[in-house]
Parts: structure tokens; sequence; C-alpha cells
């Protein structure tokens, strides 16, 4: 029964809204209720049609009230489909007060646009007009421009779920963060500038340095030269035990002069033969004698470079071992040699620089010993007296700035030295390959089955360690650090000197990314259990019975 009756509505709503709306559609200005019933009419509806269109569009809310008949069909069918009304009902809501709201800005536009005295609110509608003639007469066209506003944000906010004040935040977040980006950059360029003023008056200072030092020792030298002309030009001593000897005076006199002669000779040529040492020693005042030069005093290695062997060469692992064979050193990338290591000129530069810096800061020392290596140089410097070591930790950051680089380290001090060590990364770093470090003597001819290829010190030197030494073994590091290349280049070390039978790994990963290329393992090196079905073990649950396990089996070893 009540299905046929919400059908019989939905019909009879259908239709009405149906002859609304072509009415509405054929509404014309010129005709309203008044009009004689002998005049022709152009509505399709006839006189009821002039009726009901000048109803809603003249009297009600202008040409807005086009949605009020859409409204009634939709309404219609849902009621003829025996659909539910509710989500439908609160649609029609929003949707009368947007059209009542559409009315009142309409009729606002109009006012702001034509005198209020002859405006009849065709477009409006009565009602849509004079209320916003109302509210303009009470607030102004701009006040009421902000409650309609204001009406209109309220109508979408109470509709739409999205937030209005997202938008808006993220539009500040946008501004402040280009703002940052402006003051960021701006903070650059003063800091790069700044920086190119302070190393361009270091560099200043180290010439004028070298300038003096060079007159320095153009003016010694010239003042021994002149010495040695004086030597020349004067008469020959003669000696006081002249009168006691035997020797005739004139024979004497010859034998002097000539050895002074003699003795002149040999000094102009060992003037001559050490014409480029005046150029690197500056005579001291006080003593007489040569100092070296700043530069001399600076011991710089040389960075270490090991031979390597063929790592497949090594007779032990020719023989067959059972049915496994362990890699070959093919595999790897092979290194590539470029040479982009720093001159001895370019280190004892770097070196005075660094003194030079250090100096500017009120920290005085001098760098005694400089080792090269492929991803940093080692510059140990000597404290002055009374210099206290934390002044020079606490300068690394102005240093990282002063030098260019990305960080600055310092040992302060280096062990067994009185000198604090400055390790300051190069300009152009070498690459380290896993590769050279297996092929090199250290590691090739190890006895060691946990032999683990570590890489390269300070000094180039290749560096490996024997796991044997350090049964608990703990990385840790910042993000970028390196952890995942040192886990990896010790996994693949124990993979290139044991075979399956020889070792055996237990893998948990809770990230799930970070070794799940060494799945492929499960059948060779990865220890299988009979309660865990993955090979490298992800879940919490497995990794607490894998490590019980091996707890159990570390016991039963200590029993044997």
């Amino acid at each position: 029964m009540k299905d046929r009756r919400l059908e019989i509505l939905g019909i009879l709503t259908i239709a009405i809204s149906l002859l609304v709306l072509i009415s509405l559609i054929g509404y014309s200005p010129n005709e309203d209720p008044g009009i004689s019933p002998n005049v022709h009419v152009e509505n399709p509806l006839g006189i009821i049609g002039v009726y009901l269109s000048y109803f809603f569009i003249k009297f009600l809310f202008g040409y807005p009230t086009f949605l009020i008949p859409i409204l009634g069909l939709i309404w219609g069918w849902l009621c003829f489909s025996q659909k539910k009304l509710t989500s439908f009902n609160r649609i029609a809501g929003y949707v009368f007060g947007a059209c009542v709201l559409l009315s009142v800005t309409i009729g606002l536009i109009e006012i702001g646009m034509h005198d209020r005295s002859g405006l009849d609110f065709t477009t409006s509608g009565l009602v849509g007009g004079n209320l916003a003639n109302f509210l303009y007469s009470f607030l102004g066209i701009i006040g009421t421009g902000i409650l309609l506003i204001a009406l209109w944000l309220v109508l979408v906010r109470g509709y739409f779920e999205f937030s209005l004040y997202e938008p808006l935040e993220k539009l500040g977040i946008t501004f402040k963060k280009k703002r940052d980006e402006q003051k960021l950059k701006k903070e650059i360029k003063t800091t790069e500038e700044a920086k190119r003023l302070h190393t361009q008056d270091l560099l200043n200072k180290i010439d004028a340095q070298r300038e003096g030092e060079d007159a320095l020792v153009e003016a010694d030298a010239a003042t021994e030269e002149k010495v040695v002309e004086q030597e020349d030009e004067a008469p020959p001593a003669v000696p006081e035990s002249i009168s006691q000897t035997h020797v005739p005076i004139e024979e004497k006199e010859e034998q002097t002069v000539g050895e002074i002669k003699d003795e002149s000779t040999e000094e102009l040529i060992e003037t001559e033969q050490s014409e480029d040492d005046f150029l690197t020693e500056i005579p001291d005042k006080q003593t007489g004698e040569v100092q070296p030069s700043a530069d001399e005093n600076i011991e710089v290695g040389e960075m270490v470079e090991e031979d390597e062997v063929n790592l497949d060469e090594v007779s032990e692992r020719q023989l067959p071992k059972r049915e496994y064979q362990l890699p070959l050193s093919d595999l790897l990338a092979t290194p590539v040699n470029i040479s982009d290591s720093m001159s001895r000129d370019e280190l004892v530069d770097r070196a005075n620089f660094l003194t030079q810096s250090l100096l500017t800061f009120g920290v005085e020392g001098k760098v005694v010993n400089v080792s090269p290596g492929p991803v940093i140089t080692l510059f140990e410097v000597e404290p002055a007296e009374g210099v206290r070591v934390n002044k020079f930790v606490a300068l690394s950051d102005d240093l990282a700035r002063v030098m260019e680089a990305s960080r600055v380290r310092v040992i302060a001090p280096i062990p067994g030295k009185s000198s604090v060590g400055i390790e300051i990364p190069n300009r152009n770093p070498a690459t380290v390959y896993f590769k050279s470090v297996i092929n090199s003597e250290k590691f090739a001819s190890s006895d060691s089955k946990l032999i683990l290829a570590i890489g390269k010190n300070t000094s180039g030197e290749i560096a490996t360690l024997d796991l044997a030494n350090m049964p608990h073994l703990l990385i840790a590091g910042t993000t970028g650090s390196g952890k995942s290349v040192c886990l990896n280049s010790i996994i693949c070390s124990l993979l290139y000197s044991s075979t399956p039978d020889e070792l055996k790994f237990v893998i948990v990963d809770p990230k799930k990314v970070e070794m799940s290329l060494y799945r492929a393992l499960a059948d060779y090196h990865l220890l299988s259990m009979e309660d865990i079905d993955e090979p490298i073990i992800t879940n919490v649950e497995n990794a607490a019975y894998a490590l019980r396990s091996v707890e159990r089996e570390m016991g039963r070893r200590y029993d044997v």
C-alpha cells in the first residue's frame, strides 16, 4: 500500500515539476497576470504558464528559481523508484539555500549597477531583490558583500567535507617556504662572499709572507756576496808565528797569499753550488746559523699503494673443495685508476693555508706532517706553547668553512703523539673498490676463514680485520655514514673466503629490504631451521626462535 502511494506521489511530483519547468522556460518579461485573455500568449502553458513563471521568477527569486523544479523532478523520481530520500533531502536544503543566496547576490549587483528607485528586480526577483535592498540600507554595499561572502562560505563548508582552512594553510606554508628559500639564498650568498673575502685575505697574507721571505733571502745572498768580495780585496794576513820560522819573509808571504787565494776560490765555488739553497734557507740573525724554511719542516708522506695479487690464483683456492667453488674476483667491478692525488706543492700550500687559518682564529700552531689518503688527508699540527687542545676541537666547523670541506674531524691529540690531527676530506676523493681490497696480499694470504675486507685507512693502506678476534661486533652510525656498505663488505668477505660447509649465516632483516638480495644463498650459506619457512628472517617471532636456537648451539659447543 505504501509502495503504491509513493509511486503515485512520485508521478504527480514529476508532472508538476515538469509543468513548472516548461512555464519557466517560456517566461517573457512582457507577459504578466494582468494581461487580457484575448491577447495571444507565448508561454507554452498558456495563461497558467504566465502565472507560474511570474510567481517563481518575477515574485520569488528570479532566474535562480530554475533550480526548484529541477529538485522537484529528482525528488519525484526518487519517490517513484522508492529510493531513500534522507541524503537527497539534505542536498535539497543546501540547493534551496544556494538559490536564495544567489538571488540576493544578484539583487545586490543590480543595486550597485543601477539606481534603486527605478529597479524592478527582474533578474533577482522581488523577494531576493528587496532582501538585498534591505541589507544594503543597513550595511551598505561593503557590509552586505562581506555578509554574503560569509554566508556562501558557511553554505559550502556545511555541505562539503574539505576544510577551507587547509588551502590557506598550504598557501601560507608555500609563502613561508619561498620566503625562507629567499632568505637562505641571501644568507648563502652573504656567507660565500664573506668566505671569498676571508680566503682572499688569507691568500694575500700568505703571498705577503712569501714575498717577505724571498726579499730576506735575496738580501742575505747579496750580503754574503759582498763579504766574499771584501775578502778577495783585503791584503793577506801574516801569521803571528812568522818570526819563529826559518822560512824567509818573501817566501812565507807568497805562501800565505797563495793559501788565502785557494781558500777564497773554494768559498766562491761553495757559494755557487749553494745558490739554490739560499732560496729555501733563511739565516738566523741571532745565532748566525742557517735554519730550514717552514715548507722544509713539513713532512709530506706518500699515499700507500699496495700491489695486488690475483685471489683466484692462490693455490688453496684452486683445489676442488667438494662440490662448491669459491666465487671469482672477476665478478666484482674492476678498479679504475684515475690519479686525482695532490702533488707535494699543493699539500704544502694547503698546510700553510691551514696554519694561517688557525692563526686567524687565534690558535697558534704549525703543521709538521701531512699524510694524504684516498678520501681524506691528515694534517698533524704542533700546538704552540700554552695553546689548549680543546681550542682546535671548537674550530672544526669554522675550519670546514675556510677549507671548503663538508666537514673536518679533529683528533685532539693523536694517540701517542703531542700533535693534533686535523682530517680534511679531499676535493676529489678516490673510490675504494672492494676488488682491490680482496686482491691484496693481506686478504689473499690470510689463514683465517673469518678475515674481513674493511677498506683503506687514511693513508691508503689496505685494512683487514679478523672476526675471530671480536666475537661480538656492533656497527652503528648516523644516516648515510656507511653502515649498510660495511655490512655488505663483511658478508661478501666471508663469502669469498669460506664455503657453505665452513660457514652459515642467520640473517635477521626487520626492514625486509636491506638483506633481501641474499635470498639466493638459501641452499648454500644460509642456515635453515625446521620451524622457520623464510630464508631471511623478517618475522619477530621467528627471530626470537632463531636466536634461541643459535644460543643452544653455542652452549653445545662450549660443552664439547
